[in-house]
């Protein structure tokens, strides 16, 4: 399994796990919420409870009254319900605050705080928050035990007088949230081992269309288009491609006809034009021979004689290149030494001072390949080193038993890397002044390369501006005339 099938079953996955995981996280979060919304509820019911009163109001009859500053406090009920804490007034009167609660009494602090052990609270952030009038509920922590607490101020003569605090452990809800993870955690890998088996199903169900539309595409004829399955995007999928098909198959079928006909039409022309140009090179040739031209009719039938010689080689390339193009290029394969072949190429050349050629050639190389059409290729490529080099063309051969590499390399001024990848193309020329100056019509690397891929070989041009350009030759290496074999 792989590829977008893969990728689809892998997202199924993951987003019901990250669904279940959300879900698990809000349910955990609403059954907390709910257990503290709970316990606040009680804790405010106690505090609520708590009615205060002063000496002022009246309303101390028969109950306990402590004078302030007093270090000591009743902690238990008078008369069972009631409950007296001494506190400062602000004109430092005798005052106290009663406190008058159900059986669960909260726990109540002055404000200030006394020092006594006794008025200390449990909740000392609560109490800091309710001693400024803010009626405060929250967590925290007691001897590493959680708890929660409620503190509500206690307001008397416009101040507040005390605070009235109740606490409450909230062990029991963190025990029933363990309970809860407990039982929901192995649920999860089971949840997301059913979600990869039902993606894994569903997906291979809407992939089936894209499974069938592959097969068939690997085993399409010509004449033969995609099925169409279903009326989903798959379907317009295969009837997009199989209209792109048909386009396709029309254009090629103009393009083959076009191409047949410019094959003809190349091998034509070249035969008819064989003819006449016979006849102009026999009728100046007879015409050079006699004595009695003048300069300038000799420097004129010179110059038709040179144009005819290009011609005819332009025509025979177009001859080459048309058979090569129809498939009609027939190798004869024969055992040719490679030095040999080399330097009847070399000899074919014409000479030039301007520039030397230099060779090195290891023993006992050889291919398997028709030697008039290699020399004709490595002639080519000489001839056009020789052409562009400013002193020198060196010609290397080296093989390791199973490949020669052949390499001409020149000094010349080199070639801009944007006309690299183009070298080889028909009548294409980096400088066409200075090609056709040369002679060359941009045939020569056209016909070199297709004469080495008919021997199974091939060809890279490298080249560097300002330092040269060196063309790399491989071919398959076979036994040499006459030699030892290769060793592989």
């Amino acid at each position: 399994m792989r590829g977008v099938r893969a990728r689809l079953i892998l997202w199924n996955v993951l987003a019901i796990g990250l669904i279940l995981a959300a879900m698990a996280l809000m349910l955990r979060a609403h059954l907390r919420q709910n257990a503290v919304l709970e316990v606040d509820n009680e804790l405010r019911a106690e505090v609520e409870l708590a009615r205060v009163t002063s000496k002022s109001s009246g309303m101390h009859g028969g109950l306990l009254h402590l004078p302030v500053g007093a270090s000591s406090v009743v902690d238990k009920p008078v008369g069972g319900h009631k409950r007296a804490l001494p506190i400062p007034t602000q004109d430092n009167s005798a005052g106290d605050i009663t406190l008058e609660a159900g059986a669960s009494m909260p726990k109540l602090i002055p404000v200030p705080l006394i020092g006594a052990p006794i008025f200390a609270p449990l909740d000392t952030d609560g109490y800091r928050k309710a001693a400024t009038g803010i009626h405060w509920a929250a967590d925290f922590q007691l001897n590493g035990r959680p708890f929660r607490s409620n503190s509500m101020p206690v307001i008397v003569n416009g101040r507040v007088a005390a605070v009235a605090q109740a606490v409450r452990s909230m062990e029991p809800t963190e025990a029933m949230l363990r309970r809860f993870d407990a039982a929901l955690l192995p649920l999860l890998p089971v949840a997301l081992l059913v979600a990869a088996g039902a993606g894994t199903v569903l997906v291979a169900g809407a992939m089936r269309p894209l499974r069938i539309l592959t097969d068939s595409a690997r085993s399409l004829e010509p004449d033969e288009r995609l099925p169409i399955v279903g009326r989903d995007e798959f379907a317009d999928l295969a009837v997009a491609f199989n209209a792109a098909y048909d386009r396709t198959s029309r254009a090629m079928a103009r393009q083959e006809r076009a191409l047949r006909q410019l094959e003809r039409f190349t091998g034509d022309a070249g035969h008819e034009l064989r003819t006449p140009l016979a006849v102009i090179k026999g009728s100046v040739s007879r015409l050079l021979a006699k004595k009695l031209l003048g300069t300038d009719e000799r420097s004129t039938l010179e110059d038709v004689n040179r144009a005819a010689d290009r011609m005819a080689r332009l025509i025979s390339d177009l001859l080459f290149l048309a058979r090569q193009d129809a498939g009609s290029l027939a190798v004869p394969l024969q055992p040719v030494d490679l030095q040999d072949l080399i330097e009847t190429a070399l000899e074919a050349l014409s000479p030039d001072d301007r520039c030397s050629i230099g060779l090195r050639v290891d023993p006992d190389l050889s291919v398997l390949g028709d030697p008039a059409m290699l020399e004709r290729g490595i002639a080519n490529l000489v001839a056009n080193a020789r052409s562009y080099a400013r002193t020198r063309v060196c010609v290397d051969a080296t093989g390791d038993g199973k490949r020669i590499e052949l390499t001409i390399s020149d000094d010349g001024e080199g070639i801009a890397p944007e006309h690299l990848p183009r070298l080889g193309e028909r009548f294409y020329r980096p400088e066409a002044s200075r090609s056709r100056k040369s002679g060359g019509v941009g045939l020569g690397l056209a016909i070199t390369k297709g004469i080495i891929e008919a021997h199974g070989g091939e060809m890279e041009i490298r080249s560097e501006v300002g330092v040269g350009t060196a063309v790399l030759v491989r071919l398959p290496a076979t036994r040499s005339p006459g030699g030892c074999p290769a060793v592989p």
